[in-house]
């Protein structure tokens, strides 16, 4: 799978290497072209071990070997106090910052780093419709400089990938349909870690 996120972050790198982005107290142009990726990813979060493995340093890897420079690529959790969010999501809307990974808890609430924002991937499925809401609330988001925008959703043939984001789907139509006040006749299974087994199981089937 990271080999195939890396393939798509790098697809779009090369083809708006040269974007224009500007200061927008100024209006004048940024030194810096080219848009930010963000890249979500609940699990295998970055770990205190060099030596374990973890998607984040496999698509940081993947990435270099791309040809980013490693220093463009940021985790969202190398940022331990709010001063260095600040710090790191004001780099990501200067274009210090090419790629940055996190997590739907790190980053999916009062992260603005969407004025460059040209794509997101959401290398795995949020457990909620409401994860999903706030991690795409990241990039469409007034003061976005990027008319069109790229989401991407990775699914692993053979995983319990597919029927989790049916299951968000179902439950999200559920959720509007409630508020629409339309009539409701089918139940939506909760997506806490006890239907994960079953989901798995119905993959599998």
């Amino acid at each position: 799978r990271a080999a195939a996120v890396a393939d798509q972050i790098m697809r779009i790198h090369t083809e708006a290497a040269d974007r224009v982005y500007t200061d927008l107290e100024t209006g004048q142009p940024l030194a810096e072209r080219g848009p930010l990726q963000i890249v979500f990813c609940d699990r295998g979060t970055p770990s205190k071990d060099p030596d374990q493995f973890t998607i984040y340093a496999a698509i940081k890897d993947e990435l270099i070997d791309r040809g980013i420079p490693a220093d463009k690529i940021r985790f969202v959790h190398e940022a331990r106090k709010p001063s260095e969010m600040k710090a790191l999501f004001t780099a990501c809307n200067r274009g210090d910052v090419s790629v940055i990974i996190g997590s739907t808890e790190k980053m999916g609430t009062g992260a603005n780093l969407q004025r460059r924002a040209l794509a997101l991937h959401h290398v795995d499925v949020p457990w909620r419709p409401a994860d999903l809401e706030q991690r795409e609330g990241r990039i469409i988001r007034q003061g976005n400089q990027n008319r069109e925008i790229e989401i991407l959703t990775y699914v692993t043939e053979g995983t319990y990938d597919t029927v989790m984001w049916q299951k968000v789907q179902a439950k999200a139509l559920f959720i509007e349909q409630v508020r629409r006040g339309d009539t409701v006749d089918a139940e939506v299974e909760s997506l806490d870690g006890g239907d994960i087994g079953t989901a798995a199981a119905e993959t599998k089937a």
